[in-house]
């Protein structure tokens, strides 16, 4: 706070690029084999089984709002120009998988199988960015021209890439195979940012240049989610069975009810200039999932 006189130029500027980057991983698997055995006295059967879970979580979270502020003071510019500006880049880019294989095999007798894989990841990004001019002075000398631009830019990412697999198989001859095999992964993915660009109970002559108040939230989210299960149970007699499950889920906001707002906003001034004055806001957020 405080005042400036005879400035060339005025650069108030705020700036957030946060980097997650995220990769995990689970991996498991089994075997069991299991054969009949007998003597002159008689013989005996087998029973084999193999049970295999994987898993992995990815939880990330970005929080914080940036903020560029002309605030309680007073600047007089005898050339160039005057920019606020603040902008949010903030990217999670988030891989989880989760792969499990089971096999079992039993002579003469019974197996059973069973293999799970789980993958999940929880992105949150909650921030925003806000550039404002606010109880200030800003003045260009007589005679002179510039412009001035207040903007706030919002342009946070999430990237969330899930996929699990299951594979099961069991076999056994002149007996009961049982397999069972099971896949699901899934995201889900926040953005909640607030863009605010403004001038407010201030006062501001260009002379002969432009004002320029600009708001854009261009908020993008990308989600891949995938589930492979197989499945096998053979017998050569008796009974087999195989089961097979494979399922993926993605939930994807931009913006809580109330919380995610675009703003560009001149209140309370007195603004002069000689050039265009432009007051936008634009909200362009996208999802993308597959």
């Amino acid at each position: 706070r405080g005042a400036a006189t005879s400035v060339d130029t005025l650069r108030v500027r705020g700036d957030d690029n946060s980097r997650i980057f995220a990769l995990s991983a689970g991996g498991a698997g089994a075997v069991a084999s299991g054969s009949s055995s007998g003597g002159s006295g008689g013989g005996g059967g087998s029973g084999s089984s193999a049970i295999a879970v994987a898993g992995s979580v990815s939880v990330n979270v970005i929080k914080g709002v940036t903020s560029a502020d002309f605030a309680y003071s007073t600047a007089a510019l005898d050339t160039g120009d005057a920019r606020v500006t603040a902008r949010d880049h903030s990217l999670i880019t988030a891989a989880a998988g989760g792969l499990s294989f089971s096999f079992a095999s039993g002579q003469q007798g019974s197996s059973t199988a069973l293999a799970a894989g789980v993958a999940a990841a929880l992105n949150i990004i909650d921030g925003g960015a806000r550039a404002g001019v606010s109880n200030a002075g800003l003045t260009w000398a007589d005679g002179a021209a510039g412009d001035l631009t207040v903007q706030a830019d919002s342009a946070q990412k999430i990237g969330a890439y899930t996929l699990a697999a299951a594979v099961a198989g069991a076999i056994g001859s002149q007996g009961s195979g049982v397999a069972g095999a099971g896949a699901g992964s899934g995201s889900v993915n926040l953005i909640d940012a607030s863009t605010e660009a403004t001038v407010r109970n201030s006062t501001v002559d260009t002379g002969m240049g432009s004002i320029s108040v600009l708001a854009a939230d261009t908020s993008e989210i990308q989600v891949l989610a995938g589930g492979i299960a197989g499945a096998l149970g053979f017998s050569s007699s008796g009974t087999a069975a195989g089961i097979a499950f494979g399922a993926a889920f993605a939930v994807n906001i931009v913006g809580e009810e109330g919380t995610n707002s675009v703003l560009a906003e001149v209140s309370g001034s007195r603004v002069e200039g000689g050039g265009d004055v432009a007051v936008d806001a634009q909200s362009a957020a996208t999802i993308y999932a597959l």
